[in-house]
């Protein structure tokens, strides 16, 4: 690892988690509650939302 940039490693790897924290938890949330999303949302809006 290059000592140069340790503040944009440091951004990185947390950005990282934290985004994989929230793609688990969105993944958990749709798989508990998929009859009602199904219902509410459709496809392609939902895919709008997430992105």
């Amino acid at each position: 690892m290059p000592q140069m940039y340790p503040m944009l490693w440091t951004y990185l790897y947390t950005s990282f988690i934290i985004s994989l924290m929230l793609f688990l938890t969105m993944l958990y949330f749709a798989k508990s509650s998929k009859p009602r999303m199904s219902n509410q949302i459709p496809p392609q809006k939902s895919m709008n939302w997430q992105w």
